[in-house]
């Protein structure tokens, strides 16, 4: 069953037309004001950490990737939180690398 557009309580944002309390989109979710309620990158994943981690990541990938190539776009870090970041994404890296 083909869900219409112009219906008020589906959403018109993408070719998934959800129903407006079921969003499955960012698109969606602010085309009905419910963008601060979307769920992080990091989904049904209860470890805060890694949902952070996740949702960095997938902003770096698809939202920042062009100025990190021309910016300093940590800047708003000072240098010794930097350099505390490194160890700890290192060691979660060559952590990982030995599972």
């Amino acid at each position: 069953m083909k869900l219409q557009n112009n219906n008020e309580n589906v959403c018109p944002c993408c070719g998934k037309h959800c129903p407006s309390d079921s969003l499955s989109c960012g698109r969606g979710r602010a085309y009905f004001g419910s963008g601060n309620e979307r769920p992080r990158q990091g989904g049904n994943i209860k470890d805060k950490t890694v949902a952070l981690l996740l949702e960095c990541g997938h902003t770096l990938h698809h939202g920042l990737r062009e100025k990190a190539e021309s910016q300093d776009i940590l800047a708003f870090l000072s240098s010794d939180e930097k350099s505390e970041l490194n160890t700890l994404l290192q060691k979660c890296i060559d952590h990982w690398k030995g599972l």
